[in-house]
């Protein structure tokens, strides 16, 4: 049986590759200097909050398999600390089990 935080990361892997398919959709649609609507990549199994970024912020976040977006106060500290503020999300880098099963998970592992 999985632990609290590899279920944690397991539910925050989720969001991520969900926003990865968000982003090759807008990107079909949008010129990349433009934004793109992602969902919020927290631990909360019921989190529906929306956030808007730009694709080179998206992109600088994926630059790092344990780092994540989500809507500002949703950070489990326990599990992951903030590494950047902007207005309308977080950014954060996991630790730990979550951070293993980030990187375990990571959809650009093997690109």
């Amino acid at each position: 049986m999985a632990s609290p935080d590899e279920r944690k990361g397991e539910n925050e892997a989720f969001f991520r590759e969900l926003n990865e398919r968000l982003e090759q959709n807008a990107a079909t649609k949008r010129p990349a200097s433009g934004s793109f609507e992602i969902v919020c990549e927290c631990s909360l199994e019921t989190c529906t909050r929306r956030l808007t970024v730009t694709f080179a912020d998206y992109e600088a976040v994926r630059e790092d398999e344990t780092r994540f977006i989500l809507a500002a106060g949703h950070a489990d500290l326990r599990v992951e600390r903030i590494v950047m503020s902007v207005p309308g999300y977080d950014v954060v880098e996991k630790m730990g089990v979550a951070a293993e099963v980030a990187a375990d998970r990571d959809p650009r592992g093997d690109a």
